[in-house]
């Protein structure tokens, strides 16, 4: 996993600055527009949006927080961080195509010699990985015209 890479920010931040303040749009309305313009800050990191609502009466404040998280068909299949090695056979980047089901993706490592022993008997299993889609998610760049992109998850959803 990388960690957060302050001079990756600098497109986003300027072009979310140019929604916000020169264009005056709503913040929570620019924010997914901003996110397609800048990839490369999706590979890194993740972003917390929250928003507070006081409008309401009798005075209620609304607290919710959005995630939003970088997806890659080959990398980061919804957002989740593919291991760099087999956990079989330590292979580097072995990995097959991702399956996916109703609820569910996997992947499997595509060594053959995954899994067998000198003799090329199978001594274990092939490497694999298997993960729940996450629940409650919308993809926040179109998924037809990209393999990577944003998904965005609600959080935080309260009323005080």
């Amino acid at each position: 996993m990388l960690h957060f890479q302050a001079p990756l920010a600098n497109i986003f931040l300027l072009t979310l600055f140019w929604s916000k303040i020169i264009q005056l749009i709503d913040f929570s309305a620019s924010l997914p527009h901003t996110l397609e313009w800048d990839p490369e800050l999706g590979t890194h990191t993740d972003i917390l949006h929250f928003s507070f609502d006081r409008s309401s009466s009798p005075p209620i404040v609304s607290v919710t927080c959005n995630k939003y998280v970088w997806w890659s068909s080959n990398m980061q299949p919804y957002g989740s961080d593919i291991p760099f090695l087999c956990p079989t056979c330590n292979s580097v980047q072995p990995w097959g195509e991702i399956t996916k089901e109703e609820k569910t993706w996997s992947i499997q490592c595509s060594n053959p010699a995954c899994g067998l022993n000198a003799d090329k008997s199978r001594l274990q299993l092939r490497g694999a990985i298997s993960m729940e889609k996450p629940a409650n998610f919308t993809f926040v760049t179109p998924t037809k015209k990209r393999m990577s992109g944003w998904i965005q998850f609600r959080v935080i959803d309260v009323k005080i």
